[in-house]
């Protein structure tokens, strides 16, 4: 399981943005493994794929840092990457604001990030505005990817106009479930 190294740079924007770039040290202390892969210039290189468990040791390295290890930091973490993404790179998949079109579109917006890491299923109510998205991630499932996961998409919602969002976390797998599965409802 590999994590594409732009997730690694999202994470950097993040941190950098919110809390400074003199807060790095506060986790790069708590995950050195994943400071060691860092380029000469401290960033990740893009197209390079990383081990997912250094992925997700830096997302629990900046929830542990700034936020007391609670998980509403990887919400913020999804919703920081959509916004930096959707709003450049993968503009495309929000910029007609269709929300089931960027829904339908999570899939191939999952497999940008992650490689040999499950897939994200989409199945969408036709007569309701409500989508029910998995996740089975094939070994060692961290709270962090599924909620990151959840931000990024009630994010790009968001972006697309939807407004009187609902989300109900129904699986998680890190928890036990045999699936990550959240239930979404909008206007």
């Amino acid at each position: 399981m590999q994590v594409k190294g732009t997730a690694f740079n999202a994470r950097l924007a993040f941190i950098k943005n919110k809390f400074g770039e003199d807060k790095l040290g506060a986790v790069w202390e708590r995950a050195p493994q994943v400071q060691a892969l860092a380029s000469s210039s401290g960033d990740f290189y893009p197209s390079r794929l990383y081990d997912y468990s250094h992925y997700t040791a830096f997302n629990q390295a900046v929830a542990d840092a700034f936020y007391g290890g609670r998980e509403t930091a990887f919400i913020e973490m999804g919703r920081d990457s959509a916004d930096g993404a959707l709003q450049s790179v993968h503009k495309i998949f929000v910029m007609n604001r269709d929300v089931r079109s960027f829904l339908r579109s999570l899939p191939v917006l999952y497999n940008a990030y992650y490689v040999d890491m499950g897939a994200a299923e989409v199945a969408l109510s036709d007569r309701e505005n409500t989508v029910t998205i998995t996740v089975k991630v094939p070994r060692a499932p961290h709270r962090s990817l599924c909620q990151i996961l959840r931000g990024y998409v009630l994010r790009g919602m968001e972006l697309c106009g939807a407004n009187s969002i609902a989300d109900t976390e129904t699986s998680c797998m890190a928890r036990g479930g045999d699936a990550c599965v959240m239930v979404i409802t909008w206007n």
